[in-house]
């Protein structure tokens, strides 16, 4: 963080992520994707500050600002 293409996310084994989604600073839904959950595509957003969002199978979520130049 920062980053100009992509944001790599590490899980642990035991992690079932389900979904990952990117917001605006004011709450609107940017991108979300099920699938190749490691590696999200940011290159088409313009540079700020973005919420990352973890959406997992047992229903926790977990949240982490990114910053896209």
């Amino acid at each position: 963080n920062p980053t100009q293409n992509t944001v790599n996310i590490s899980f642990a084994d035991d992690i079932d992520c389900q979904s990952v989604e990117i917001y605006a600073l004011d709450g609107r839904l940017l991108k979300s994707q099920i699938s190749n959950l490691e590696t999200v595509d940011v290159s088409k957003l313009n540079a700020g500050i973005y919420i990352l969002k973890v959406n997992m199978a047992d229903g926790r979520e977990f949240t982490e600002r990114i910053v896209k130049e």
